[in-house]
C-alpha cells in the first residue's frame, strides 16, 4: 500500500501528457476522424 503515492507521482506526468495529446488532437482535428488516438466517446444531449 505504501507503494501507490511514488508510483502515482512517478506515472502522474506521463498520464498528463496523454491527456494533453488527447485534448490536442481533438482540437486540430489531427489522427484518424474514426479513432485519433484510441478508444474515445463523446457525449451530447
Amino acid at each position: 500500500m505504501v507503494w501507490r503515492v511514488p508510483l502515482g507521482l512517478a506515472v502522474a506526468p506521463f498520464a498528463g501528457i496523454a491527456v494533453l495529446a488527447a485534448h490536442v488532437s481533438f482540437a486540430f482535428g489531427l489522427g484518424s476522424p474514426d479513432d485519433p488516438l484510441g478508444y474515445a466517446v463523446i457525449a451530447t444531449k
